[in-house]
């Protein structure tokens, strides 16, 4: 018991779907998804309950535009400091700029599950992109998003750019047949698909995606590993104790050798896993 507890000490809520367009929902169970409403009670209790509470301010992702969504949007972010993100949604690139305007901060895996970029209709990914005041994740497992994008988004985005992974319980495993939220999913690579050909999560592992970006653009290897660490922990408000390495900060620390391979992972002053 004491070991389960010390390995659910380390993990931090990373947020709440509160809306999700059931055009973009990707691998996401039906029967877990939840209408906003602006007097839903449950929600904001809540909100009130887990703002404070957490290890990582939550990054709520608004996955919709329906009536109400920006005063609500404009009320937390006015009134807390929860980060809202924009995701799963086929929203025109309008009413992502309204949600922007309102306080939308984020976006959640640009490009997957979200209205696509083009040259008349921007949608939710053009939106993320050309904002300055907005930070962006990446799955950059080369399957989710093109490499040849990688170098684009970052010119773009810079320190705004966020790499994450988005990995389910396939992770680590061997090909085969898992589920998802209840759902089957099939493994094979890379890959993890739904019988329709629905893209379902990653098998991506952090420390890949720093390898793919830094091979795949022009950046200096410290702003690739920032993309995976200072960038997320700004953009969260709390780049002040993590993020990266300086005195007074806490000490979470992963030594890789040249292949970007892990040699030693370190959290909080404590060596959690030596190869």
């Amino acid at each position: 018991m004491k070991v389960i507890e010390e390995v659910i000490s380390q993990f931090n809520i990373d947020g709440k779907c509160i809306d999700i367009s059931t055009i973009n929902k990707g691998n996401i169970n039906s029967t877990y998804i939840c209408t906003y409403m602006m007097n839903n009670g449950e929600i904001k209790k809540y909100i009130v309950q887990k703002i404070n509470t957490t290890v990582f301010k939550e990054p709520y992702k608004l996955m919709k535009n329906i009536e109400g969504i920006t005063k609500w949007i404009e009320k937390v972010s006015k009134e807390t400091d929860v980060l809202i993100s924009m995701g799963h949604s086929d929203a025109t690139y309008e009413e992502a700029v309204a949600g922007i305007e309102k306080g939308v901060r984020h976006t959640t895996h640009l490009f997957n599950a979200m209205s696509a970029l083009s040259h008349r209709s921007p949608g939710v990914t053009g939106a993320g992109l050309s904002d300055n005041k907005v930070s962006t994740e990446l799955i950059a497992d080369t399957f989710h998003v093109n490499k040849g994008l990688f170098a684009l988004v970052y010119k773009l985005k810079g320190d705004k750019l966020c790499l994450i992974t988005d990995c389910i319980r396939a992770g680590g495993m061997e090909d085969g047949d898992y589920t998802l939220g209840g759902q089957p999913v099939h493994k094979e690579g890379i890959k993890c698909l739904m019988p329709d050909g629905t893209i379902a999560g990653s098998v991506l592992k952090l420390n890949e995606a720093v390898k793919n970006l830094y091979e795949n653009t022009d950046i200096e290897i410290y702003e690739a590993v920032n993309c995976a660490s200072l960038n997320i922990a700004t953009a969260l408000g709390e780049d002040k104790e993590i993020g990266s390495l300086e005195e007074g900060k806490r000490a979470d620390i992963i030594i890789t050798d040249e292949k970007f391979n892990v040699e030693v992972t370190i959290l909080n002053g404590e060596i959690r896993y030596s190869r």
